[in-house]
């Protein structure tokens, strides 16, 4: 498995760069991974087209995008992968981002405009996607979803979520329960397509924070609110965070408090009552789930592919810019010793290409944790795999 990184994941050529300008159209191949993904398992085949070798997980910012601008090498890494390549093969790839707060569509159709290639909403992992595992466990059962404007309810309907409630349906329903908010303020979004409701249909199981909350102490508190009257003795309500990032870079210069500071905010408080930290689920990069949704998605788009696939050797690449490989990894190092944290997707077992065009800047020392390989950009990393797999075309 490989994983590329804007921050930590630079892919570097073997010997020489194949040029991705030269490439020709695509052609698809189909091809599946071994069940064990720790390892790559090599079928025998006398007659087949060239199988699948690898699977790329990129990074956006700094690998693919730098400051709302394409990032060349990204453009052409992508045309690549979509079959311009020597052998005609299409490579299979997501791009895998904390952020989140919209739909898949519609960041899809965001990036699409900017790297002008089109990027396929099943291409994309954002922090809340990973939400979509637990939809058979929640789909019938009322979830509180903070953060965003009002149009995370679509995003949350979306994934097959039902009963779907806000901070600003609670606020309308229970006036008092934040004395300082106004059920008009921006912040919960007066121009909702949802109509106002007067009670719960389905009292609240668990609490998704999908994306930054706008008003930290209204949503603490109702965070607290909930958890002090479960539906169940015996179900406590569940709570789960899709980003771990502590701070997140801004258009001011200093980084901003992003939704895992949120989370300290609100364990400070709930320690402070009780003595304890409140159990939770991490979503987000680098956590373990997260790395395990994006392989499934992976593998799913392997066996979409509908010729050759009983002899597929399964390899993997992550592709993620530096950046947010420098941000994310330094930043959370003491987050990822946690239980249910790996230390990206190294840990998971996949090999990281950390590349330069992201916010890594060795003058500040090796990164937190050690890539595979670093490389220039994106189209030196692909190329390094590329190689390392099909040999020098």
């Amino acid at each position: 498995m490989y994983r590329i990184i804007g921050q930590m994941t630079p892919i570097v050529g073997l010997g020489r760069t194949i040029s991705l300008a030269n490439a020709t159209r695509p052609c698809f191949h189909r091809g599946f991974l071994s069940p064990n993904h720790l390892y790559v398992q090599r079928a025998i085949r006398t007659h087949a087209p060239k199988p699948i070798k690898l699977a790329f997980a990129f990074d956006i910012d700094g690998v693919l995008v730098h400051d709302n601008q394409a990032i060349p090498a990204g453009q052409r890494v992508l045309k690549f992968l979509d079959g311009a390549n020597p052998l005609k093969l299409s490579i299979p790839y997501i791009l895998i981002t904390n952020g989140g707060g919209r739909t898949e569509f519609e960041r899809a159709t965001a990036l699409s405009s900017i790297l002008q290639h089109k990027i396929s909403p099943d291409h994309l992992v954002q922090s809340h996607t990973v939400l979509k595992s637990v939809v058979d466990k929640y789909h019938n059962k009322g979830v509180l979803v903070l953060g965003g404007l009002e149009g995370i309810k679509d995003v949350a309907h979306g994934y097959g979520f039902k009963h779907v409630y806000t901070s600003h349906d609670l606020l309308r329903i229970v006036p008092g329960i934040w004395p300082f908010s106004s059920t008009s303020s921006p912040s919960s979004s007066s121009t909702s397509t949802y109509p106002d409701i007067p009670y719960l249909p389905k009292p609240i199981s668990a609490i998704f924070v999908f994306h930054d909350p706008r008003d930290w102490g209204r949503d603490i508190q109702i965070i607290l609110d909930v958890l002090r009257s479960p539906p169940s003795e015996t179900e406590p309500v569940e709570l789960i965070f899709t980003n771990p990032d502590l701070i997140w870079k801004a258009l001011h210069p200093k980084p901003r408090l992003g939704q895992g500071a949120f989370r300290e905010a609100f364990q400070g408080v709930y320690r402070a009552f009780y003595g304890k930290q409140y159990p939770y689920v991490q979503f987000g990069k680098p956590s373990r789930d997260t790395y395990v949704f994006a392989e499934g998605v992976l593998r799913g788009m392997l066996r979409k592919n509908e010729e050759g696939a009983k002899g597929t050797d399964a390899i993997w690449s992550e592709i993620i810019p530096l950046q947010q490989v420098r941000a994310s990894f330094s930043i959370m190092a003491r987050l990822i010793a946690q239980p249910d944290f790996f230390t990206g997707a190294s840990a998971h077992g996949w090999p990281s290409i950390l590349v330069r065009t992201g916010v890594y800047d060795p003058s500040n020392g090796e990164p937190a944790h050690e890539p595979t390989k670093i490389a220039e950009d994106v189209e030196e990393a692909v190329m390094w795999a590329w190689e390392r797999e099909y040999g020098k075309q």
